[in-house]
């Protein structure tokens, strides 16, 4: 009897390591160095359906680069500010070298026309961010092999 109650402590603390290391790794893997955001227009006429489908269209192309969108919002009040735009996305980013690659890439190059009949890229805004404080666990984005 103590062999068992002695195999089974021993086997809760190895599963309870196991998990906490994992979290911690999981944790780690998830807080980003880099982050991205974008506040975008809508070209005149354009119906919000076609946002979505923008957005599904580049997700497997910039996902080889290392760019993940972790959030997407359609703005509804504007509180303050000089600008006003239509949508906010949030995403992860691998690293420097991901718009480059994007940009690069002839399978993204094809979707340009159908961003540019979407949003009024004139207009946008976008910044790089260096989290400083993170609540919230983000998926990793990760760079293609090549």
């Amino acid at each position: 009897m103590k062999m068992k109650t002695t195999l089974f402590v021993a086997a809760i603390i190895v599963a309870t390591a196991t998990s906490l290391f994992t979290l911690e790794q999981a944790s780690a893997a998830r807080t980003p160095d880099m982050m991205f955001v974008d506040m975008l227009y809508l070209q005149p006429g354009v119906d919000e359906s076609q946002v979505e489908e923008y957005f599904s269209r580049i997700e497997p192309v910039v996902a080889k680069h290392g760019l993940k969108r972790v959030g997407s919002f359609k703005v509804t009040q504007k509180m303050r500010g000089s600008i006003d735009p239509d949508f906010m996305n949030l995403w992860v980013v691998a690293g420097p070298q991901t718009f480059e690659g994007i940009f690069g890439d002839e399978e993204y190059k094809q979707h340009v026309p159908f961003r540019n009949s979407t949003f009024d890229m004139e207009r946008a805004n976008m910044f790089m961010l260096v989290p400083t404080y993170v609540t919230v666990n983000f998926p990793a984005a990760h760079s293609a092999k090549r």
